[in-house]
């Protein structure tokens, strides 16, 4: 029999649940994109640095590309209602998870995140802050502490923190630590992660951005723990230096064209990787850095390219290539060309390469 009071409060208690689901949604600001591969390792700790954060309107995707370890045992224990946990059927890989969890994401920011780092308890709190603030501001990353596979300190990075000079880094370098990144979904829109790059698929993902005129910032205080670990996802790729140069002189053909030869693209490449051999003559890697220098117009791009591109140039001066370039005289001339060129160009670090090479030749002296 049907009973009218029963079916009143059935469908108002319905109502009710659907108004607090709705709200949940509306509530959403940040959906945190979290791919994981055999994860077991830091994967609790990780994810716990999530849920702990002092900003509480998020939810997290979790997609778990087809693990074989204890993986799915620790996802399976997570009974936080913010979780949202996608089994795929099979390995699909960084890059196609990443824009896969963005295509579901309810929330107005997208924040990442690996399996092995560590979120700081402020991270969402700062990151959405900024970007409520900054209205012109579409993607904001951080500075980041870096630790070993053992949790141990390594050192805290320094990043550029302004669009111009984070602009001028992007012509030569990452200037993103992409899981301490914080984007807005709108931007999804009109791009994605490139599907074609199976790693330095955020490097892509900035040039793309800035291409469409999206801008960034980072944030200069250090919002996660970043781990240096080898058996991550992306940074086994360090492991094929080949494959290395050849990702970046890709993204370098992305930002320079047909302004670039295929000789200079890899020269730039083994410099950013810091793998130059006694075959690079260092006279013509600077000659290189300083014609890109000349095409920047503004100002302070030019200084932070300027800025990485030497510092890099430094990384590859080691003793062993001192004694293997004909003559790294080269690298004073080198540098003295540039200071005399741009009178605001990295007073300290020029004296850092100096002293650099003084040590060395003082070195090479003492063992002769």
């Amino acid at each position: 029999m049907f009973n009218k009071t029963n079916f009143v409060s059935f469908f108002c208690s319905f109502l009710v649940l659907e108004v607090f689901y709705l709200l949940e949604v509306f509530l959403i600001i940040v959906s945190v994109i979290l791919s994981v591969y055999n994860g077991e390792k830091f994967l609790q700790e990780s994810i716990s640095s999530i849920l702990n954060q002092t900003y509480r309107n998020f939810e997290v995707i979790i997609i778990d590309d087809c693990s074989t370890d204890n993986t799915k045992k620790i996802l399976e224990r997570i009974s936080d209602p913010r979780v949202k946990l996608i089994k795929n059927v099979e390995n699909q890989g960084l890059t196609k998870n990443l824009n896969k969890g963005i295509s579901i994401a309810n929330g107005k920011y997208i924040a990442r995140i690996d399996a092995d780092d560590i979120c700081f308890a402020h991270r969402f709190e700062k990151q959405v802050k900024f970007l409520e603030t900054h209205t012109d501001i579409d993607m904001v990353g951080s500075n980041a502490i870096q630790i070993d596979h053992n949790g141990n300190f390594i050192r805290v990075t320094s990043l550029p923190i302004t669009f111009e000079s984070i602009c001028g880094v992007l012509i030569f370098a990452n200037p993103f630590i992409h899981p301490s990144v914080m984007i807005k979904k709108d931007v999804f829109k009109k791009i994605s992660y490139d599907e074609n790059y199976k790693s330095c698929q955020d490097y892509k993902l900035w040039v793309d951005m800035k291409k469409n005129g999206f801008k960034f910032w980072n944030i200069e205080d250090s919002l996660i723990a970043y781990r240096i670990n080898y058996d991550g996802i992306t940074r086994k790729e360090s492991l094929f230096p080949s494959r290395r140069l050849s990702i970046t002189e890709k993204i370098y053909f992305e930002i320079f064209g047909d302004r670039m030869t295929s000789n200079d693209l890899r020269v730039l490449s083994k410099l950013y990787h810091s793998c130059l051999d006694k075959c690079d003559n260092i006279n013509k890697v600077g000659l290189l850095i300083d014609k890109i220098g000349r095409n920047i117009s503004n100002k302070n791009q030019k200084k932070s390219f300027l800025i990485i591109t030497s510092e890099r140039l430094l990384h590859n001066i080691t003793f062993k290539n001192c004694l293997e370039f004909p003559n790294f005289v080269y690298v004073y001339g080198i540098i003295g060309y540039l200071e005399s060129r741009y009178r605001f160009f990295l007073n300290l670090c020029v004296r850092r390469v100096k002293k650099k090479l003084s040590k060395e030749l003082s070195l090479l002296g003492t063992n002769k």
